[in-house]
């Protein structure tokens, strides 16, 4: 969910058994029920690794994503849920930036929490669901350059929901997706050798 496993990374039973202070049994039972749900790959042998998007995949949840994420910050912003959950936002976000450059986990729990707030707070359960494919594809965010604006999205996002103002919370929601995406298509496009087509446009922004 968080993207704190690699694409590909090999889940090897006994030392997760260790890491979690229990039998390989268990870890096996859990490592084959996420498979059976697709939440990670298993090949004749049993050996279970983490799953690797392809970027039509990518394309296709990320444009699935934008619209139920985006949905789920208007619903948001109607119900306005009180400064106490702003302040939530702010202080998530503010994680967010200062561990950017420093820990890669962190960040990524940060950014998990700020956009699962945001839709526990619209009372939409089951956009929790579909959007979990999309986990082990977020780290690529992470890896490398990636050009951010000057003000960020999850900014005016917050300001929106503060406003009770639908439109322009879903449209913050879009357009922090849509930057992000572009930059994981890129990484990913990069590890298939494949040339990423200037043209293409994915889920309404042009690369």
């Amino acid at each position: 969910m968080r993207g704190q496993l690699q694409p590909a990374q090999r889940l090897v039973y006994r030392s997760l058994a260790e890491e979690f202070g229990i039998s390989p049994t268990p870890v096996r039972d859990a490592i084959q029920r996420l498979a059976s749900e697709g939440a990670l790959d298993l090949d004749d042998r049993g050996v279970a690794t983490v799953p690797v998007l392809s970027v039509e995949q990518y394309v296709e949840i990320i444009a699935l994503r934008i619209e139920l994420e985006g949905r789920a910050a208007a619903a948001a912003a109607s119900r306005h849920p009180g400064q106490d959950f702003i302040d939530t936002l702010t202080r998530l976000h503010q994680d967010l930036e200062k561990s950017i450059a420093v820990d890669d986990d962190a960040t990524l729990i940060a950014n998990e929490r700020f956009h699962f707030s945001i839709i526990e707070a619209a009372q939409q359960p089951v956009l929790a669901s579909l959007i979990d494919l999309c986990g082990p594809s977020v780290r690529y965010l992470y890896r490398g350059t990636y050009a951010r604006a000057a003000e960020h999205p999850h900014i005016r996002l917050i300001h929106a929901l503060e406003q009770r103002d639908g439109p322009a919370a879903r449209q913050a929601v879009v357009q922090d997706l849509q930057s992000a995406c572009l930059h994981i298509l890129r990484k990913i496009a990069k590890d298939d050798g494949m040339a990423f087509p200037q043209e293409w446009v994915v889920a309404g922004v042009r690369a």
